[in-house]
């Protein structure tokens, strides 16, 4: 039986198995983000009627309704958003999401003067929210979001 060569292996390969290297600060990252969970995470600014951005500010408006999909899926109680119409600024922090079917089962729901500050009926808050071109169709492929807002901070 021929016998069959074997190379010695080099020493490294010997050695045992370093454990992986964990990045430098892993623990204070993740205590960080969960820090940042807790705070809620700014989502930047968010176009909006001038009689919308108004009501918000006043503290008449305090639901914001949405179409349940892109950047507004993300959304999270706790989180801040910033209302703008040109050159004005309204902050606020979201404290709590609902998600409907429709715009009128979130108008029921939240009330309307929560949602529209200057509208008592449902049917007319529908239609207001119908009139956005694409909003009725997108609503019922999607859902709706009721965003529940409290202003912090000032206007500017």
């Amino acid at each position: 039986m021929a016998e069959i060569a074997t190379r010695k292996r080099r020493p490294e390969h010997d050695a045992p198995a370093e454990e992986p290297r964990k990045r430098p600060r892993d623990a204070e990252w993740r205590g960080n983000a969960e820090r940042q969970r807790e705070r809620g995470e700014d989502r930047g600014e968010l176009p909006i009627m001038r009689k919308y951005l108004e009501q918000i500010r006043r503290g008449q408006k305090t639901v914001e309704g949405r179409i349940n999909s892109g950047q507004f899926r993300r959304y999270r109680e706790g989180d801040m958003v910033t209302f703008i119409n040109q050159n004005q600024r309204v902050p606020c922090r979201i404290t709590g999401i609902q998600v409907y079917w429709s715009f009128k089962e979130m108008l029921e729901g939240e009330g309307v003067g929560n949602c529209l500050a200057d509208v008592s009926d449902v049917d007319v808050g529908v239609d207001i929210y119908h009139r956005i071109p694409s909003f009725e169709q997108r609503a019922r492929q999607s859902g709706v979001l009721a965003i529940r807002l409290q202003r912090i901070g000032r206007m500017t």
